[in-house]
Parts: structure tokens; sequence; C-alpha cells
């Protein structure tokens, strides 16, 4: 996007209004990332409770045994109850890659806060800034992309096992 390497440290003469606005628009990018991926672990906290609640469940129904009275809906109860945990598993797994640790690189201080950027001109600064967040944007992107992705997979698995559960406890209802 910009061409760091003759710009990165030759001071231009940006006007000082156009700097705070980039920085501005920039700062508030590297913010809104920070919350999407702040909020991307919740939800997948959330989704892994759920499962675990679910699987507890089908777990429990699973070991009582299902004994309908009639033989084809015990087995078609049966197997949609098992298919049902293995896509509640397949969630589990999907939400433990989503919340495994990522590295989410941030502003080092010491680059910003040296003798050599106080003395220059603030709109100077206000630029250097606003690279520096638009790069951290662009890097940090792609990690939490992933952490997303695993979210998008873990809520279809328990969307699909939670059908599948509600399928089975009711071919479980209906024969007995």
């Amino acid at each position: 996007m910009c061409d760091q390497a003759n710009t990165e440290d030759s001071p231009r003469n940006y006007d000082a209004a156009a700097a705070d606005l980039v920085l501005a628009a920039a700062k508030c990018a590297y913010e809104e990332e920070q919350d999407r991926f702040r909020q991307t672990e919740q939800k997948l906290g959330f989704v892994l409770a759920y499962a675990g609640v679910l699987i507890a469940l089908l777990a429990s129904a699973l070991l009582r045994g299902v004994n309908p009275s009639v033989a084809v809906l015990g087995f078609a109860c049966e197997a949609a109850l098992v298919l049902s945990l293995i896509f509640l598993l397949l969630c589990i797994c999907f939400a433990f890659l989503g919340l495994k640790p990522l590295t989410i690189e941030r502003i080092d201080l010491s680059d910003v806060v040296t003798d050599n950027e106080l003395t220059n001109e603030p709109s100077h600064v206000a630029g250097r800034l606003a690279r520096t967040y638009s790069q951290l944007v662009e890097r940090n992107d792609a990690a939490i992309d992933r952490k997303a992705a695993s979210f998008d997979r873990a809520v279809l698995c328990a969307v699909v096992g939670t059908g599948l559960a509600t399928l089975g406890f009711l071919l479980c209802l209906s024969g007995g």
C-alpha cells in the first residue's frame, strides 16, 4: 500500500489536519480489529459451553438407552443421536482451534516514543503512526480471519448437531 522504504524515515510536509484524519481512521480500524478479535473469542466460549451441555444431555440419553416400541424408530433415534454427538464433538474441536492463542501484533512504544519522534512535526508523527496502525491491521487480519472461520465452522456443526439431536429425541418420543 505505501512505499515504506522511501517514506518511513524521511520527514514529509504533511497537512496537519489531513494527517490527524488519517491517523484517526487508521487507529479506528485497528481498534475495530481488536474488538473483532475479542468478540470472536467470547462467542467461541459460548459455543463451546453450549456444545458441552448438549453433549452431556446426549450422552445421558444414549447411556440410558432408547427403547421405542418400533425397531426401525429405535435405530433411527439412536443413529440421529450418535450423529448429533459426532457433530457436537466436531463443534468443540473447531471451537478449541479458534481459541488457540494467536499472536496479535501491537504498537511497539519503543519505536514511537523516541527523541527523534518527539522532535518531529506533529503531522509527520501522525503520518508515521497512521502507517504503523495500517500495517498492524493488515498483519493481524489473517489471524483474526482464521479465528472467525473456526467460529463459523463451530456454529455450523452446533446447528447441525442440535437439529439431529432434536430429530433423534422426537423419534424417540414418537416410538415410545
